[in-house]
């Protein structure tokens, strides 16, 4: 889900949706709102300081990135651009803090990250360069993204210049762009021959953004001969948009000069703006000292148009074959790339809005002789065409999309090669965590195994502590059991309930919950409910959970939707004795504290004696905080690394609770857990075997 998704899931009783996605000095205040009953309505938003109104607009943008069914595209978007930022900052105390409210229904709109204070949203503008030209030619030569951004600052000194649309101005147009989300635009056009190449300018639609400019140029017979066509890329913040006044280009040393968009501007794809380049440099069309710089900048981590090799001129051949995505942490890849002419320096990858750079240490090279059919003659550039990467990098699930693998070259120029879709798998939901072993055996010695770790530990231990409630019924003391997948089991802790839970008279029974997975047996889950009493008033709870082995780290919230404070509990896999059930049962009506755990004499008698966390007797109020400050470990209590702070054992002689079949989690899960386990003071852990 993207952030734009996300903002419009329901959070309250309002129909009203909306988020504040940008708020700096450079761009002013910028995002969306709308009103579900009437999406199509223009909301009044105004914007607060120190929450008093210090400026109101409009919701006039249209925003095409906001899909709702049976509605065209919303006018959601608003704007307060920077200059009114910063009018309102004068005067106000420094630590005061904007906010965004819709005027109609006095709600303030979350942000995504937080607003700005007064002085933050007004600091000191630094010096701006006298004029005459941004750079030397040659510095664009060397790194055009590193002197388009230089650029791009020195634009400041034209944001106080009278920027007026006016005829005598015009010195071109700017007929079609492609846009990349990025920052970056590429732009086609024409303007007049003697003018400058590379500049600063601004841009202005009714806000004001800085931008820089490099462009080259070709010849157009439909110009007259003071007039060139322009290719070129622009570096900005500016946003296109369908709706508000058409943008223009202003750049020269004051502002003189105007490049505005045509009314039927044509908005190109990457691949259209990618062929119209290369059907110029076919054409030997291209012209001016930048032509070099800007093919290359195709290729530039700003740049993600696939499959982009032939417009570039480099015979650059590569494919990735595996890719296994890791929310929160990043990717792990497999592939191959031949390239004759230049040696690789390493990789990159873009998975939707990530972009991730391969981590040079955990790069591996292999030989691929199935590739000689691909480069006849090849065999020492095939003995390394293979390679292995990880790719370091926050990602999350909203942020996966198309990927796009990219090859950086020795001289810093890349190609752009697309990933199919079926070669990429998520490990935990489409891959599983042994997967990775087969790219990287050694696993657990790489460097970034520690981080890789925790981001699966983070993510387990997110995506586990939800419970789905089927049946509620509250209560102050229950008895949790959790159900387990195999049905021989399940069918004897149904049964176990039945002749020993809902013994003795009705006021002395404790609430039972059952957490149980939604899997493959959830059919028999409801029969068993039914008879146990699952109609009756007073009959079980039931709550889902994504796995019976973890289903112990959802115990918090299942407590507190049951408003139980004290509670047993009992594993997938245990079974307690008679005077085990009778231990549990009458331990909920004491007043103990600490957690309690069968123990007795089941090993003389042959049983192998629980683990503490898969029986146990405690309250919510501590049991929150224990496993609140406790990993997640893969396979949860088949795992046996669940540690009980000093646990004491119930009283009574023979109290005992057995184990009953389970599966051990994969070698590579061990190793996971070992690196999250935590020192616990005080909590009992047996020294076991790998």
């Amino acid at each position: 889900m993207n952030p734009l998704s996300a903002s419009l899931v329901n959070e309250s009783d309002s129909t009203i949706r909306g988020l504040v996605e940008i708020a700096n000095p450079r761009r002013g205040i910028h995002g969306w709102t709308l009103d579900l009953a009437a999406p199509d309505r223009p909301l009044r938003v105004e914007l607060l300081l120190d929450g008093k109104v210090v400026a109101d607009c409009l919701t006039d943008r249209a925003r095409d990135d906001i899909g709702l069914a049976g509605h065209a595209a919303p006018a959601a978007g608003f704007c307060f651009d920077a200059a009114t930022c910063r009018h309102a900052s004068e005067g106000a105390p420094e630590g005061g803090r904007f906010a965004v409210r819709v005027a109609a229904a006095q709600r303030l709109l979350r942000s995504a990250g937080p607003l700005p204070t007064a002085a933050e949203m007004a600091p000191p503008l630094p010096a701006e360069p006298a004029g005459g030209p941004p750079l030397p030619a040659i510095a664009v030569q060397e790194n055009p993204l590193a002197a388009l951004q230089v650029v791009e600052a020195l634009a400041g000194r034209l944001l106080q210049q009278p920027l007026v649309p006016l005829a005598d101005r015009v010195v071109g147009y700017i007929e079609a762009m492609a846009w990349e989300q990025t920052g970056l635009i590429w732009i086609f056009g024409w303007m007049q021959r003697q003018l400058p190449r590379h500049f600063p300018a601004v841009i202005v639609d009714g806000a004001r953004y800085r931008a820089a400019a490099v462009l080259t140029g070709f010849a157009r017979t439909d110009l007259p001969e003071d007039a060139t066509g322009i290719c070129g890329m622009l570096r900005t913040d500016w946003r296109p948009s369908s709706k508000g006044p058409a943008p223009w280009l202003h750049f020269g040393d004051t502002a003189q000069y105007a490049l505005p968009v045509v009314e039927d501007l044509a908005f190109l794809s990457d691949k259209e703006c990618t062929s119209r380049i290369e059907a110029l440099r076919r054409a030997n069309a291209l012209e001016g000292e930048f032509t070099t710089p800007l093919r290359r900048l195709l290729a530039t981590t700003r740049n993600w148009a696939p499959d982009n090799a032939a417009a570039l001129g480099l015979e650059v051949r590569a494919n990735l074959e595996r890719l296994l995505v890791l929310p929160g942490f990043g990717c792990l890849a497999e592939g191959w790339v031949l390239s004759p002419l230049q040696p690789v320096s390493h990789f990159m990858l873009r998975v939707g809005r990530a972009v991730l750079v391969s981590e040079p240490g955990a790069t591996s090279r292999k030989p691929r002789p199935d590739l000689l059919g691909l480069a006849p003659g090849g065999q020492k550039m095939v003995a390394k065409a293979g390679f292995v990467t990880a790719f370091a990098g926050r990602i999350e699930e909203e942020d996966l999309g198309e990927a796009v693998l990219k090859i950086v070259l020795a001289d810093g120029s890349s190609t752009n090669h697309r990933v199919e879709p079926g070669h990429a798998r998520i490990v935990g939901h489409s891959a599983a965590i042994e997967d990775m072993l087969a790219l990287f055996p050694a696993l657990h010695a790489e460097g970034f195994f520690p981080a890789l770790s925790a981001s699966i530990g983070e993510r387990q231990g997110r995506d586990i502590r939800k419970a789905e409630a089927f049946a509620l019924r509250p209560c102050r003391e229950a008895l949790v059991a959790v159900v387990p997948d195999d049905l021989p089991d399940m069918a004897l802790l149904f049964d176990e309930l039945s002749r020993l839970a809902w013994s003795g008279p009705p006021e002395q029974r404790p609430g039972i919950a059952l957490l149980a997975s939604a899997g493959q047996h959830r059919a028999a889950v409801l029969a068993h409910l039914h008879d146990l009493g699952g109609d009756e008033a007073g009959g079980p709870s039931l709550f889902f959970v994504a796995d019976p082995e973890t289903a112990i780290y959802a115990l918090p919230e299942v407590l507190a939707r049951l408003e139980a404070e004290r509670f047993a509990f009992i594993g997938p896999h245990v079974t307690p004795s008679e005077a085990g059930w009778a231990a549990l049962l009458a331990g909920l009506a004491a007043a103990e504290s600490g957690p309690l755990v069968p123990a007795g004499d089941a090993a003389a008698l042959g049983m192998d004696l629980a683990d503490p966390a898969e029986c146990f007797l405690w309250n919510r109020r501590d049991t929150t905080a224990w496993l609140q400050a406790t990993p997640a470990f893969l396979g949860g209590l088949a795992s046996r690394e669940l540690a009980l702070p000093a646990p004491q054992p119930l009283p009574g002689e023979g109290v005992a609770a057995w184990r009953g079949r389970r599966a051990v989690p994969g070698l590579l899960a061990q190793r996971i857990n070992r690196h999250l386990r935590p020192p616990q003071a005080g909590a009992v852990v047996e020294k076991r075997d790998a």
